[in-house]
């Protein structure tokens, strides 16, 4: 069975965030966090889509986070002397410059090398641009993406699991009709009742909707 994945809008979720990045007082972002596979690339990804200004995506990896720059790395100048201070000044100033008023989006800015990290952090001071910024919670991250909280005064948006009518829904969705009570149990007992499901959808024979 190789069905399309359905997407249950976070509708209270994606108003925090558009409220967030509509802020007048001080840095204009907010933090979206949650454990693995509650749907912060989806929400990120589906508010991002509204946005009608610049974006520009920035995604933190376990590759690159050992490198100086290493999210940003191709925005920065080879010419440039590494004078740190100076080179995160110039970044800032250029991304600031290219995105007037835009909004940088960061997925996984818990792997952000800490020099990346502290650029945000800079930009976020700055207030001309709006920071939409993903990060797992429970995962250690750069102190400069958890100052972007509580030194920045960005807005927190935390996704949980689904609960358990919300979990009929996404099956329901996906079967195209009704789904048996002891199946909607099984899989919501055997993925956490986590929005990121489909492995189990995988592992769990359904029976065909009625």
């Amino acid at each position: 069975m190789n069905q399309a994945w359905p997407v249950i809008e976070r509708r209270a979720e994606s108003a925090a965030i558009a409220e967030a990045l509509e802020s007048t007082n001080g840095s204009r972002g907010v933090l979206v966090e949650g454990l693995t596979g509650t749907g912060k690339t989806t929400l990120v990804t589906s508010c991002a889509d509204t946005l009608p200004r610049p974006i520009r995506w920035l995604t933190g990896t376990a590759a690159s986070q050992s490198k100086p720059f290493g999210a940003v790395r191709r925005l920065v100048d080879p010419t440039s002397p590494w004078r740190l201070a100076a080179l995160l000044s110039d970044m800032s100033r250029g991304l600031s410059e290219e995105l007037a008023d835009g909004t940088i989006v960061v997925d996984d800015a818990h792997l952000l090398d800490p020099l990346s990290a502290t650029l945000l952090n800079q930009l976020a001071t700055g207030g001309a641009l709006a920071l939409v910024v993903a990060i797992r919670t429970g995962e250690p991250a750069p102190a400069a993406i958890t100052a972007l909280r509580k030194d920045r005064g960005l807005g927190r948006v935390t996704l949980g699991c689904f609960d358990r009518d919300e979990t009929e829904t996404v099956l329901v969705a996906a079967l195209g009709g009704p789904v048996e009570s002891r199946t909607v149990d099984r899989i919501a007992t055997a993925t956490g009742a986590t929005p990121c499901i489909y492995g189990a959808w995988s592992r769990v024979r359904l029976p065909s909707a009625t």
